[in-house]
């Protein structure tokens, strides 16, 4: 009797092992694509207008992807954040004539960066 049942309780394993692969590749699959995904989205932001890391993280949380997703894909673009506070700074003196004080302070209160990443970003753009 103890035999049979150890031989169905291994059938049944045989028979089940399979759909939890199955279901482990699903999500594997799924991830990659929505990684992917929002290596895309990111990289579409950025090539629209500079960004800060803060507010892409925000803009990508508004978009409805998970923020530990968001920080771990960030982080593994290398994305150099003080460029992108050197590009928000030409952008802002196209639009208008700010003093360094104001343009900082837009960087930082407003755009999201660092506020060494504005100061640094404002001193390099003149």
């Amino acid at each position: 009797m103890k035999t049979i049942i150890m031989i169905m309780v291994a059938i049944l394993l045989s028979l089940t092992m399979p759909l939890f692969i199955l279901a482990s590749n699903v999500n594997d699959s799924n991830s990659n694509n929505n990684d992917i995904e929002i290596t895309q989205t990111i990289n579409n932001y950025l090539s629209n207008q500079a960004m800060s890391k803060n507010a892409i993280i925000h803009q990508l949380i508004n978009d409805g992807y998970r923020k530990e997703k968001i920080i771990i894909i960030i982080d593994d673009l290398h994305i150099d954040w003080l460029q992108q506070a050197k590009k928000c700074v030409s952008e802002y003196r196209h639009l208008r004539n700010f003093s360094d004080d104001d343009l900082i302070l837009q960087l930082f209160l407003e755009e999201k960066f660092t506020f060494s990443q504005a100061v640094e970003a404002v001193k390099a753009v003149k």
